[in-house]
């Protein structure tokens, strides 16, 4: 019997202490942080895509520099898209197992008027994509926004933790129902 009460005490502790510490992280991740958008890399078919250039054939062309050659020299090209990662100027809060990050699209668009739309490939993920108006010849793009957020991973592990501190806590009771 001591040893139960003694269980659930510490049981009951440790929940508490998850639970206090999903708040500081929540707390600590909504501060809007600076970062920059690095590895700007041309897609290539998202670009044919954009511009209605899918009936280009890739083999009239020698290699993929050829191609890309072909589409920063071509005039009808008014669309590029980019493949990117986010990087960070902070090194402490970023984007780990913890936390997913969030850019704040619309303030970047409004800042680079070049860009006209900024999608990422995941929720929570430091990659992405956006679609410009014009050839990007620099390797970052400064001043990006961002706010990180506890992924749910964590709230459903101390959600499950409770559970399981309700079921031994209140065992008989449930034993006697079934």
């Amino acid at each position: 019997m001591k040893i139960s009460k003694l269980f659930i005490r510490i049981y009951i502790s440790l929940l508490i202490l998850a639970f206090i510490t999903l708040i500081v992280f929540s707390i600590f991740g909504k501060k809007t942080r600076i970062c920059y958008i690095s590895n700007l890399s041309l897609n290539i078919d998202k670009t044919l895509e954009l511009n209605n250039l899918n009936n280009i054939n890739r083999y009239d062309f020698t290699d993929d520099e050829s191609l890309i050659n072909y589409i920063y020299t071509n005039n009808n090209i008014i669309k590029y898209s980019y493949g990117f990662k986010i990087q960070y100027y902070d090194k402490i809060f970023r984007h780990s197992d913890i936390y997913g990050i969030y850019i704040d699209t619309n303030k970047v668009i409004e800042d680079n008027i070049y860009i006209e739309e900024i999608y990422m490939n995941n929720v929570g993920s430091p990659f992405g994509n956006l679609i410009s108006s014009k050839i990007i010849e620099f390797d970052k793009i400064d001043n990006v926004a961002y706010s990180l957020k506890v992924k749910n991973i964590f709230y459903i592990n101390i959600f499950i933790f409770f559970l399981i501190y309700l079921y031994i806590t209140n065992k008989n009771k449930i034993k006697s129902i079934i």
